[in-house]
């Protein structure tokens, strides 16, 4: 063991009090950021899950131009053959696609507007959760017979606003791709959501009754993809872009998807650095105190290091070390602790005693992340925190004059 080391450590356990109460500090410093990081962390996974899982999906294809501007006329043509070419890619968990349009929805002397929505509903059981948002009455049949084709469900926000209930008659009226008027009666077999939900004003068909209403053959606007987990959108929708390039069609993952909401996220995510920044100030400073009363009490100690022809970076090196020898002892300690709290927030949760639903979202668990960036990032900011609050008084032995330091000088 090289001597600059055996030093270090001599020096560590000379003051073996001090040396554990910083050691505890730290360790209480790290377990602190990871537990914020793997909640926040686990709070994100969670929301973004499930507003995925929702409604958009991982991934979305569409014809070129249609985000930037949806139009009903910005169809995806070969739809059977695109079907049939996703289903060989294996990174590919489920996908649904839909047929997107507006119309004018009537209930006895009432109409209000209304988005239009035709899925496949044993798909979309597979992509979204649209299913368990079934509030009152039922989900969608096949739409494989003809009296499945006149059933829809409706947000309830469009359900107050008609009084409309399950089991009514609703006729919608629209125009086709074709230019004709599309209008139809349908009964409403289910209702959606809340009045607060993202899906407060939507009516769903069958993709086949859809398709009969607007005059579209095997065509559609939309194509939702869910992957096995969210973090593989990006790179996946690359992939694909590459293999669907014959079809002339866009790819995008769900940050693209839903911009504002992915903003919001990050814009939310860097106001809680604010919280993990007064975490480490505070661990900071109980080191700072700690690193610098050793030195004050030591300064004779560097003085004869400095008289004897030791260079200051070697004497600052010293206290740099037995600095990352508290926090590596530390952030072990820490660690820890912590397995046993993040195996309780990973795997079982807060479970909400009411359940409730936000913006589409539906939340009733408050869970956590493990994972390297939970594990690894706090450890590293203990570390750099603690090398960092060390150069002081570090540069100060390294600096003070022998004759200053042997004389008691400080």
């Amino acid at each position: 063991m090289p001597l600059i080391l055996r030093m270090a450590f001599r020096n560590t356990l000379r003051q073996k009090r001090r040396s554990l109460l910083t050691i505890l500090s730290l360790g209480a410093g790290y377990l602190l950021l990871n537990l914020a990081m793997s909640t926040t962390e686990g709070s994100y996974a969670t929301v973004i899950d499930s507003f995925t899982r929702t409604q958009t999906g991982h991934i979305q294809v569409h014809a070129p131009g249609y985000l930037k501007s949806p139009s009903i006329h910005k169809k995806i043509n070969n739809g059977q053959d695109l079907v049939a070419t996703l289903s060989q890619v294996k990174e590919i968990e489920a996908f649904s696609p839909r047929i997107l349009g507006a119309g004018l929805s009537y209930h006895g002397s009432k109409a209000t507007p209304a988005v239009i929505w035709g899925i496949d509903p044993s798909r979309e059981q597979q992509t979204t959760s649209l299913e368990r948002k079934v509030k009152q009455g039922r989900y969608l049949s096949p739409g494989l017979t003809k009296d499945d084709r006149y059933e829809v469900m409706i947000g309830a926000r469009l359900a107050k606003s008609l009084n409309c209930q399950v089991g009514a008659n609703l006729v919608l009226i629209s125009q086709g791709v074709d230019g004709s008027i599309a209008n139809d009666e349908f009964e409403v077999v289910g209702i959606v959501g809340d009045e607060q939900s993202s899906l407060k004003s939507h009516v769903f068909m069958s993709l086949s009754a859809s398709r009969e209403f607007f005059s579209m053959g095997d065509q559609f606007h939309e194509l939702a993809i869910v992957t096995r987990h969210y973090k593989h959108a990006e790179d996946l929708s690359k992939q694909l872009s590459v293999k669907l390039e014959s079809f002339k069609v866009s790819v995008e993952p769900w940050q693209v998807v839903a911009k504002e909401f992915y903003d919001a996220m990050l814009a939310d995510k860097k106001g809680n650095q604010v919280t993990l920044f007064i975490i480490i100030v505070m661990v900071s400073l109980g080191v700072l105190n700690t690193i610098l009363m050793s030195v004050m009490e030591r300064s004779k100690e560097y003085g004869v290091l400095r008289a004897l022809g030791t260079r200051p970076m070697v004497v600052f090196a010293l206290v740099e070390l037995e600095s990352l020898i508290l926090a590596i002892a530390s952030i072990s300690l820490g660690f820890i602790a912590s397995l046993p709290i993040n195996y309780f927030f990973v795997f079982h949760g807060i479970t909400l005693s009411e359940p409730f639903e936000m913006a589409g979202i539906y939340f009733d668990t408050f869970t956590g992340e493990f994972s390297l960036y939970t594990v690894l990032y706090p450890a590293a900011v203990v570390v750099l925190a603690t090398l960092l609050v060390s150069s002081y008084p570090g540069l100060r032995s390294a600096f003070i004059r022998p004759i200053d330091a042997l004389r008691g000088v400080q």
